[in-house]
């Protein structure tokens, strides 16, 4: 039961040395007092450290806010820290891009191109080839690089060029950001369009396939990469003739985008016109009318008139009215989808 001070200060009154112990009973009593009040007693060797936890045990309230206060200055410091790193990698990650696409636009500059017209086409083949080294460092930023410019060498038909930048990005996000990253999932579903585009539906198939699966565990299903991601498998497997799991892709991509994003959004609207498209592929023309007649109706009040997903929604009525042998109808439409063509694109 006597331990610590109390154990000292015993064992000093007991000491059979005469000249150790106590030398008046006053003493005894002060260091007895110096227990009580959490003083350093005489009785034992009084170490640094045995001060300090004297001193803090005497004065726990001040020393309580006094290391609440040092812990809230250290944890300021290192926000201040982490977030003037942050700070320090953004401006330098803006830096870079600033480089890389002065870098692109180079080829323009009358010394470089010594009169010639350049071309968007010759820009981007300049880019491609300076990304590996301009952006070497930042591999998160070649990645998100390579997978833009994959897109735009896609919508130009250059699909050989496209996928290798794309592969490219979806090797890169894998290694630094994980399979799981929604960024390498984008990547993946823009790789599998591409293929696709090259009609090599079953590689296309697969990939779409992987990177659904993968963006309905880590996004969820209702989310609008996933939905797109769905809605671009249901339009492989209608190249690849499996229009009845299309079918009911587009349905599910449709009705979730019903929900999530509202009947009018423009994601919205291409589902419909998708579920339209394969309706007719399936030969079930007067539901496939009645869905596009929606989707005209749609984009001519969000998207204009002379959009091109306009253009294309009155090609297809066109067509289905068509083989419902409404000829008249399907010719006025086809002649102004074709004037509106010609008038936006030469």
């Amino acid at each position: 039961l006597v331990r610590g001070d109390l154990d000292w200060i015993t064992m000093k009154a007991l000491d059979k040395d005469r000249s150790r112990r106590y030398e008046t009973p006053s003493e005894l009593a002060a260091d007895i007092r110096r227990y009580l009040r959490n003083e350093p007693v005489i009785a034992r060797p009084a170490s640094t450290s045995y001060r300090v936890g004297k001193y803090v045990r005497r004065h726990r309230a001040a020393v309580a806010v006094a290391a609440a206060f040092v812990v809230l200055l250290a944890g300021f410091a290192v926000m201040q820290a982490v977030q003037l790193r942050r700070i320090t990698r953004e401006r330098d990650r803006a830096n870079r891009v600033t480089d890389f696409m002065t870098g692109m636009f180079k080829v323009s500059d009358p010394s470089e191109s010594r009169g010639n017209t350049v071309t968007a086409r010759e820009i981007l083949d300049k880019a491609s080839k300076d990304i590996d080294v301009s952006l070497a460092k930042d591999p998160e930023l070649q990645a998100k690089m390579m997978d833009v410019m994959g897109e735009v060498y896609d919508d130009l038909g250059l699909y050989h060029q496209a996928e290798s930048l794309l592969r490219r990005a979806v090797e890169i996000r894998r290694q630094s950001l994980g399979v799981k990253n929604p960024e390498t999932l984008s990547s993946m579903a823009n790789l599998a369009w591409v293929l696709r585009d090259q009609g090599r539906f079953s590689d296309a198939e697969k990939l779409q396939r992987e990177a659904l699966e993968l963006q309905r565990s880590v996004l969820g299903a209702d989310h609008p990469d996933t939905l797109t991601t769905q809605n671009d498998l249901a339009a492989t497997l209608e190249r690849e003739g499996q229009l009845a799991e299309a079918e009911k892709l587009h349905r599910e991509t449709l009705d979730a985008r019903r929900r999530v994003l509202g009947p009018e959004h423009r994601d919205t609207l291409t589902s419909m016109h998708n579920l339209a498209g394969t309706l007719f592929d399936e030969q079930k023309f007067p539901e496939a009318e009645a869905l596009e007649r929606k989707v005209l109706e749609g984009n001519r009040r969000v998207l204009g008139p002379e959009h091109p997903e306009t253009v294309r929604a009155m090609s297809l009525l066109a067509l289905i009215l068509s083989e419902e042998n409404h000829l008249p109808e399907a010719e006025t439409l086809q002649r102004e989808a074709l004037d509106v063509q010609r008038r936006v694109l030469g």
